[in-house]
């Protein structure tokens, strides 16, 4: 969705709600619903981290998503080798970590390592940098400063590779992950 890339959230916002509620929604391929439920996991996030501007009843509206109904509404996407799982499991780390959940973060960013083993080929140098960056929050204790030394690195390789929408098949950027590291940094604390 080129709104996220270009930062414009509330257009992203009201692409998604209207393709949500839209009667025609529950006739789409489960693929493409599922898709749609990353957007909003996307779009919940950087609201919860107040990038984006909405109308208090907008904001409840958003409110409603929780991380454990989104886990069990992507289910095909785990099974499907061909879908979406890393845009899921960097979503729910990013939500984990802002919601101070380390223990559940631990595990997640264990089960991103473990992804990342198995699928290596199939997964773009960009990704590969960024599930590097992710692995360093943990490395890292969570503390701002330890997790931007160990990630630097990591994030000025991934800088260096450019973005290529064109082909982005095994895995996508639902937000680019120079931004993605960017609000990282904003929500770590020393």
């Amino acid at each position: 969705m080129i709104q996220f890339y270009s930062l414009d959230y509330k257009k992203a916002w009201n692409s998604i709600k209207t393709t949500l509620k839209n009667k025609r929604f529950d006739s789409l391929s489960e693929v493409n619903k599922e898709t749609w439920y990353i957007y909003n996991a996307y779009i919940s996030f950087v609201q919860l981290i107040g990038k984006v501007e909405l109308s208090p009843r907008e904001k409840g509206a958003l409110k409603q998503f929780r991380l454990s109904k989104f886990v069990n509404e992507v289910p095909v996407f785990s099974r499907d080798k061909q879908g979406m799982n890393i845009s899921i499991l960097i979503i729910q780390v990013l939500i984990l970590l802002y919601e101070e959940k380390y223990d559940d973060l631990d595990h997640k960013i264990e089960a991103l390592m473990k992804y990342k083993k198995r699928k290596l080929s199939n997964i773009s140098l960009r990704t590969g940098y960024f599930i590097k960056i992710i692995q360093c929050l943990k490395r890292g204790n969570y503390s701002k400063t330890k997790v931007i030394h160990k990630a630097t690195p990591y994030f000025e390789k991934l800088e260096n590779i450019e973005l290529d929408l064109s082909n982005q098949g095994i895995e996508f950027e639902v937000i680019p992950y120079p931004i993605l590291w960017g609000y990282v940094q904003e929500i770590l604390t020393e």
